[in-house]
């Protein structure tokens, strides 16, 4: 699950790095700005909990139903 959560492309996570490498010079460079001054705050929104569930659950949660799925059978 963390391995999973980590590359969710938000500026402190793994992700976010790997984001950059797959876009254009310029896109790449206003969205590493834009998440090096509002990154945390996307990240925390992302993991309070909006009705029950936080939305990072929500993004996550098939793709490790998938891969457990895939892994165990």
């Amino acid at each position: 699950m963390l391995a999973i959560f980590n590359l969710v492309p938000v500026f402190p996570l793994d992700g976010e790095k790997i984001l950059i490498a797959l876009l254009p010079k310029a896109t790449a460079i206003e969205y590493r700005q834009f998440m090096q001054r509002y990154g945390m705050f996307v990240l925390l929104a992302l993991l309070v909990p909006w009705g029950g569930i936080s939305p990072i659950s929500r993004l996550i949660s098939p793709v490790i139903s998938f891969i457990t799925t895939f892994l165990v059978g």
